[in-house]
């Protein structure tokens, strides 16, 4: 057959038509491979080394570009010859868009720096805003600055008050050496978005601020990062105060080596409310470490104060390497938090350290640590040298609880102290109605109260649940059984604390935890805070 019957089928067989064998609807002549449905005129080319579309080339339009990255960043050479190649050849990417191939912290994926350079490889000769170069004045740059801009402030003292106008910026100072001081009058910083959006503060001092919410920093609806931040000598006076030295609300909080001390808010008005001393973190996302809180005051005789170091209500937490020491409360009712604060909070403090802190007033005095109302897991917590003094009543002097619950794993409480005119609800322990706490591998030692018959107070439907924990100074029981010795737990007086609240090694509590946690050096946990895998 010579093809004489036009059916498109040269072999010497009956004319049947024209042939499509693999049946991908072009027939042999048309089809280069008819034997194969996924090649024919129209298939899509597939970089495989294969000519699937009939037209003589091979993996057309569909190679990758590769690009030399010298410097391993993951970016190649921008200026380079790309190689066409449908797998990736070594030291080669496919992203071919570095503007400095040489210094791997030079690319489009880091983050704008404070160093005067294109790091982000925008184009421009450098992508910050930089005072005093640029602009005089920090408010000067941001007035200039777009969304995600970055303003560099040298070191000095910049007196003025801040306001981002709603721009989501980020403003880095030289730690310790960049002062943002107030005019006296209102907020140093004040970041109010209209929808949440990425911001920053980093290596700033901010004081002398005067404000009644956020004195220092106030932030709404901020994804906000915080990080070698100082918040001192900020002031609240004669209104409600929430966060003298920092308020954020609303928020996605990140904190990373923030201080706030000498933070003050104070009144004689009767029925106001003051949270947060240092600062205060409401119904928002808080992710912070290497957190100091120290001398701040929340001075409220007629009304009422929460949280003399910080506050955080509402939402999430989950913080470690916290310390609140000699910070102060005082309250008309039921000054609480000396140190720390929580209520309605989810989440976890991983080492903290709450001393010499003081809580003051007339009735219903609680203790220096307190998470209420939420589900909270303390780890490795020192609370020690704290002094609740009341007037009328007191309730604890270590552990205060009511509603919620509250899991101590690995703590110590030693060496508190509740005086009152009339009552100590618990000398060591007050857990009212609707809570539950748990203890594990965890001490209470010299904790004391005045004018109290018992060591543990109990409200209705509360529960304690203390397991291989030493209740040493826990010498009676209202509301509840005495667990004695049971699960694990020790009833020991003295645990031989060195001058640190360290165990000595003669302690009756080395080795004496639950023995399914253990220490670092794979033995059995000690009780007490620097006992267990998280120790300090």
């Amino acid at each position: 057959d010579a093809d004489s019957d036009a059916d498109a089928d040269s072999d010497a067989d009956t004319d049947t038509g024209p042939v499509d064998a693999d049946a991908d609807g072009f027939v042999e002549g048309v089809d280069c491979n008819d034997h194969d449905a996924t090649i024919h005129p129209e298939a899509e080319e597939v970089c495989d080394g294969v000519d699937q579309d009939c037209d003589t080339e091979i993996d057309e339009g569909v190679m990758t570009a590769w690009y030399a990255d010298v410097d391993h960043d993951g970016f190649g050479d921008a200026s380079s010859v790309p190689v066409l190649s449908c797998q990736q050849p070594a030291d080669l990417v496919d992203e071919g868009t570095d503007c400095d191939d040489a210094d791997p912290t030079v690319n489009p994926g880091e983050a704008p720096r404070c160093d005067g350079i294109d790091t982000v490889c925008s184009g421009a000769s450098r992508e910050e805003l930089i005072v005093p170069v640029d602009h005089a004045t920090v408010q000067d740059a941001i007035d200039a600055a777009a969304d995600g801009d970055l303003i560099c402030v040298g070191p000095g003292t910049y007196r003025g008050n801040v306001d981002f106008a709603g721009k989501a910026l980020l403003v880095r100072g030289v730690p310790w050496q960049t002062v943002l001081e107030g005019t006296g009058n209102g907020r140093v910083v004040t970041i109010d978005l209209a929808n949440p959006a990425d911001v920053e503060l980093s290596g700033l001092i901010v004081q002398g601020g005067v404000a009644g919410s956020g004195a220092g920093v106030y932030a709404r609806f901020a994804r906000l990062v915080a990080e070698d931040l100082v918040l001192r000598d900020n002031l609240c006076v004669d209104e409600d105060c929430s966060g003298v030295g920092l308020y954020a609300t609303s928020s996605w909080l990140t904190m990373r080596r923030v201080e706030a001390y000498d933070n003050v808010g104070r009144s004689l008005i009767p029925y106001l409310s003051m949270q947060g001393g240092g600062i205060m973190v409401n119904a928002s996302e808080l992710v912070g470490e290497q957190i100091s809180l120290r001398d701040n005051l929340l001075d409220n005789p007629n009304g009422y104060t929460w949280g003399g170091g910080m506050y955080v209500a509402t939402g999430t937490m989950d913080l470690a390497d916290v310390e609140a020491l000699r910070n102060r409360v005082v309250a008309d009712n039921g000054p609480s938090g000396g140190g720390f604060g929580a209520s309605q909070t989810q989440g976890t403090i991983e080492r903290i350290l709450v001393e010499d802190n003081e809580q003051d007033g007339q009735h219903n005095v609680q203790t220096a640590l307190v998470a209420t109302g939420g589900q909270v897991t303390i780890r490795n917590a020192l609370v020690a040298n704290n002094r609740s003094t009341a007037v009328y009543d007191t309730l604890g002097s270590a552990i205060y609880h009511f509603t919620g619950d509250l899991t101590f794993e690995n703590c110590t409480f030693a060496d508190n102290h509740a005086t009152a005119g009339r009552n100590t609800y618990g000398s060591s322990v007050a857990v009212l109605d609707n809570s539950a706490i748990t203890l594990i591998n965890t001490t209470l030692s010299g904790n004391t109260g005045s004018s109290t018959a018992y060591g543990a107070y109990y409200g209705q439907n509360a529960t304690w649940t203390p397991t291989w924990s030493n209740l040493g100074d826990v010498g009676s029981f209202r509301g509840l059984a005495d667990p004695g010795t049971t699960y694990g737990n020790l009833r020991v007086a003295d645990p031989m604390f060195t001058g640190s609240w360290h165990l000595t090694a003669a302690s009756p509590l080395v080795d004496a935890g639950d023995p399914s946690i253990s220490d670092p050096d794979g033995s059995t946990s000690d009780i007490g805070a620097f006992g267990g895998p998280a120790t300090w």
